[in-house]
């Protein structure tokens, strides 16, 4: 029998979280192939950073991965982003307030008020686009995943190589949306 403790750890997947991936895996395997790119998909952890509970790396020989078990970060994040601008308005600010925003690149965004414009754009979107704010050499493309009743319950993510990012950017949005 495994103990609470790491039932509750960040690699612990299990209940509604390991339905949920099992769900999306042919959807992930679908989008990986299609776009040769890497997929995760994650959900938000109790205090709103980002957990991954599903992945399908791109077979390509150069590709973006990351095997990280602990938990993301949601401001500069693709799959933050998106757990954040669908969270309720209080909860986000309250994330937003609490959390200490530190650059991880320099590209990263760390201040309040930009992440709230980018956070209304992403909800407006639809999708979340970061270029180099968490990892230098890797962009994400986000979108929601809806339950049943409407609310947004997972992130669905496109990591890709920063080099031939920009080129695919249409291709990749449409397919992760």
């Amino acid at each position: 029998a495994l103990n609470g403790s790491l039932r509750q750890s960040s690699g612990w997947v299990g209940g509604p979280e390991a339905h949920l991936a099992a769900v999306a895996r042919p959807v992930m395997e679908r989008l990986r192939d299609e776009l040769d790119e890497s997929v995760f998909l994650g959900v938000r952890a109790g205090r709103g950073d980002v957990k991954v509970i599903a992945k399908s790396v791109s077979r390509a020989q150069i590709r973006y991965d990351s095997d990280d078990p602990g938990l993301r970060p949601a401001y500069c994040t693709g799959m933050g982003r998106i757990l954040l601008a669908f969270w309720d308005k209080k909860s986000a600010d309250a994330y937003l307030m609490r959390i200490r925003l530190h650059a991880y690149t320099p590209r990263t965004v760390a201040d309040v008020g930009k992440l709230r414009a980018i956070l209304a754009k992403v909800a407006s979107n639809g999708y979340a686009i970061l270029e180099e704010e968490y990892v230098l050499g890797g962009s994400a493309t986000a979108a929601p995943v809806f339950g049943g009743d409407g609310t947004v319950v997972a992130a669905l993510n496109v990591g890709t190589v920063s080099a031939r990012y920009p080129p695919a950017k249409t291709r990749i949005v449409s397919g992760v949306v």
